[in-house]
């Protein structure tokens, strides 16, 4: 396969879950797509940056998108997802964040035991 065909390919099944993901109906279908989405974003982005187009020229540029990208994704979140999330109740969101937390820590230290 192309490298062009191999990207415009994943750039469409993110496309695909991220509707995947707006029309689930269980937060257990959310977290496996995010998981999904997270993963693949994750692999999608490695090959681009190792492979494709090593960093050139054009990394700032890039990383501008990416920022802009990423305000975005906090901006809609804040905004819709946290007043959806707080009709769970205190103690569900201090589960929830503990939770979280303890994820984290495990991605990042499973992060930095791999580089």
């Amino acid at each position: 396969m192309k490298a062009t065909d191999l990207l415009k390919k994943q750039h469409k099944d993110g496309k695909t879950l991220f509707k995947k993901m707006a029309d689930a109906d269980s937060a257990r279908e959310r977290r496996q797509l995010l998981s999904e989405i997270a993963s693949r974003l994750e692999g999608h982005t490695a090959i681009e940056e190792e492979i494709f187009y090593p960093e050139d020229g054009h990394f700032e540029a890039k990383m501008t998108v990416l920022s802009e990208l990423v305000e975005h994704h906090v901006e809609d979140e804040e905004k819709e997802m946290f007043k959806l999330a707080q009709k769970l109740g205190k103690d569900e969101l201090e589960s929830l964040g503990e939770q979280m937390e303890e994820r984290f820590e495990a991605f990042r230290q499973r992060a930095s035991e791999a580089a």
